[in-house]
């Protein structure tokens, strides 16, 4: 019982991770100076492009995200590491959540004060944990934010669902389109809200998990 709903829980902090860190790209790309709090290959080719067309002065703008996008991932992984019986992974989902909103909330209030790089900075250490973290829909492992891997292995899936006529391979096709779906969705959702108002998105995005966060502590009284 307990591990069905911490496989349930995983597959919607993954989904709906995939979502905010579309939107997040769109917000940050769009309102602070093309730079990604995911997209670490866009971080690199925009700093590359920068770089040797304008100069270093505007260039440097896409290294701190990478830089904190690497060590949010090595915080991940330690944490991973850490046993169960220390700090089970259900009791990591309501940290993590509950830092996650209030981060996302500060953030939203500070942009009325501030339109700093600086404000997007921690974006970037939310979507390496999210992406190291929330890797799994049902019981398909993939990446919540990097499209590219995610496509190649959709059309592996495809090809091998079509001529090896292996089931396993037409749910991973599916579960990987949809992924996809959301991530473009998600990241049309942070374009939109930039259009009308930039200040949107970070409010949205604290709505969207602290909903999340609800439904994590709900499923952690059910499972207790």
């Amino acid at each position: 019982m307990k591990k069905m709903l911490l496989i349930k829980e995983q597959t919607m902090l993954t989904l709906v991770a995939t979502f905010t860190l579309g939107m997040g790209d769109a917000y940050t790309f769009m309102a602070h100076k093309q730079v990604f709090a995911t997209a670490q290959t866009g971080n690199l080719v925009v700093f590359a492009v920068k770089l040797f067309t304008d100069g270093i002065g505007s260039a440097w703008e896409n290294i701190p995200m990478w830089v904190i996008f690497g060590i949010g991932s090595f915080v991940a992984q330690g944490m991973l590491e850490i046993p169960d019986s220390k700090l089970s992974r259900r009791h990591q989902n309501k940290l993590f959540m509950a830092t996650n909103v209030i981060l996302w909330l500060t953030l939203a209030i500070i942009q009325y004060f501030t339109n700093s790089d600086v404000l997007v900075w921690p974006l970037s250490f939310l979507a390496a944990y999210e992406l190291t973290t929330f890797r799994t829909v049902g019981r398909l492992s993939l990446n919540n934010g990097i499209m590219t891997g995610n496509t190649k292995n959709m059309m592996n899936s495809l090809y091998r669902w079509i001529f090896d006529q292996k089931y396993e391979d037409k749910i991973k096709f599916f579960t990987l389109l949809l992924v996809i779906v959301i991530f473009i969705l998600g990241v049309g959702t942070g374009a939109l809200l930039c259009n009308v108002n930039p200040h949107w998105a970070l409010w949205t995005g604290f709505i969207i998990n602290f909903i999340v966060l609800l439904s994590v502590l709900a499923n952690s009284n059910a499972a207790d």
